[in-house]
């Protein structure tokens, strides 16, 4: 998001988003791992820059 949200008491707050992806070689990757793979990767994206996109590759 651009804009700050300015709240109903007058405050403003910036937003923004990052996206952790997994991605899975294997058609057998359980939900677990992707699951923890994404939060990796959306850390990953936090820590880089804000508002970012990371992907990571599950198994392994």
């Amino acid at each position: 998001m651009a804009q700050p949200v300015r709240l109903p008491d007058g405050h403003e707050v910036a937003v923004t988003i990052s996206f952790g992806v997994a991605l899975a070689p294997d058609v057998d990757t359980d939900a677990h791992r992707l699951l923890d793979t994404a939060d990796r990767a959306m850390y990953v994206a936090k820590r880089a820059f804000k508002a970012r996109l990371a992907l990571q590759q599950a198994g392994g």
